[in-house]
């Protein structure tokens, strides 16, 4: 009787996270506006930077779909032609990449020109990793460890990455984020400093642009609950367009 009374509890105790998700959500350090929404269930991701668009990742099908919400509209793909396509566009000048012009074709002159120097500075800050610095920190409740990165454009920027461990994820929630994690740095892009960085994000502060762009983001709260099937798929009534039409609007993995 005690035995099972022990296994009992031993299952109610697992329980929340063996079928829970994970919802994270980054707010702007300024403005405490939402930033960034990553919300994992199982085997797939959901990435939003913003209320119009969002990306889902599906390891398993080894797929990524781009939702476009204004014009209701969505593309999927294979994470082989992802990484086909991001190893493509940074081994080119962002000016001689077709890719990138498509995806910038709708900008004014100005802005365009800028976009592409940003872009350029981001192949060449690829070079410099972000060390630790042997400082610790908390965000959420969550502890991280301090890291900093310098450019030779004289932009610094320090993030705060918490252990894996730490979050409190389930097995399949943790195993989606680390192989997301993976595809980013095989495609070996811009961020591939950010994700050599052992552990999950937490906070982030700097600059960009010869210091001309300042700002950061932190982890304002990770929940673990059920979140419905339907926010990992593009919605049925939306209409499926090519890849290019959807790099044309603007939006991008």
């Amino acid at each position: 009787m005690l035995r099972k009374f022990l296994a009992l509890l031993i299952c109610l105790a697992a329980s929340p996270l063996a079928r829970a998700d994970s919802y994270f959500v980054y707010v702007d350090e300024q403005t405490e506006v939402p930033q960034l929404v990553l919300s994992v269930s199982g085997s797939r991701l959901r990435i939003e930077t913003s209320s119009i668009a969002y990306t889902v990742v599906d390891l398993p099908a080894r797929t990524v779909t781009l939702v476009d919400v204004p014009s209701r509209s969505y593309t999927t793909t294979s994470i082989e032609q992802v990484r086909e396509i991001m190893q493509r566009i940074n081994s080119v000048d962002p000016s001689q990449s077709t890719l990138v012009q498509l995806a910038l074709e709708n900008l004014p002159e100005g802005r365009r020109q800028e976009a592409e120097s940003l872009l350029r500075q981001a192949q060449a800050d690829a070079n410099y990793p972000f060390l630790k610095t042997g400082a610790r920190a908390a965000e959420a409740g969550i502890a991280c460890d301090i890291y900093r990165q310098r450019s030779s454009t004289g932009d610094t920027r320090k993030l705060c990455a918490a252990d894996f461990s730490d979050l409190k994820l389930s097995r399949g929630d943790l195993q989606t984020l680390r192989g997301v994690l993976q595809l980013l740095r095989d495609t070996r892009g811009p961020w591939r400093p950010l994700t050599e960085v052992p552990g999950l994000p937490l906070r982030y502060a700097g600059s960009f642009g010869a210091q001309r762009y300042q700002g950061g983001g932190r982890l304002q709260r990770l929940s673990h609950h059920t979140l419905p099937a339907e926010r990992f798929h593009a919605p049925g009534d939306y209409r499926i367009v090519s890849l290019l039409e959807m790099l044309s609007k603007g939006v991008a993995f």
